[in-house]
């Protein structure tokens, strides 16, 4: 395996993590207030996670990023700012559905 694949698994990983993260975020504020029993160990996982995932980083990313060279760094942050944006808006373009598909459930009219 080369490098470049090596780096390009690692980075797929990470973005995989950082989506779990975002899962269980979400999930724990959908709990707050409640009395649920799975609270304490979803943050528990959560917590686990992240600093697993900066560990990853600290030991693997970060000193393969020091060797690629300043231009291949800002490739890379485009790139990644690129995947960001289409992520945003496939979230945003998510969330839009299911607040028009729970009006609709609630016999209220969607708003265009």
């Amino acid at each position: 395996e080369s490098d470049e694949e090596e780096t390009e698994e690692i980075v797929l990983e990470a973005e995989e993590e950082h989506h779990v993260v975002h899962v269980l975020i979400a999930e724990l504020k959908e709990m707050l207030g409640s009395d649920d029993p799975r609270f304490d160990a979803k943050f528990t996982v959560l917590a686990e996670n992240v600093r697993h995932h900066i560990k990853e980083e600290e030991t693997q990313m970060l000193p393969k990023a020091k060797k690629l060279g300043k231009q291949r760094l800002m490739e890379l942050g485009e790139e990644m700012a690129e995947r960001r944006a289409a992520e945003e808006a496939a979230r945003a373009d998510a969330e839009a559905l299911a607040a028009s598909l729970a009006e609709q459930a609630d016999g209220e009219p969607a708003a265009d």
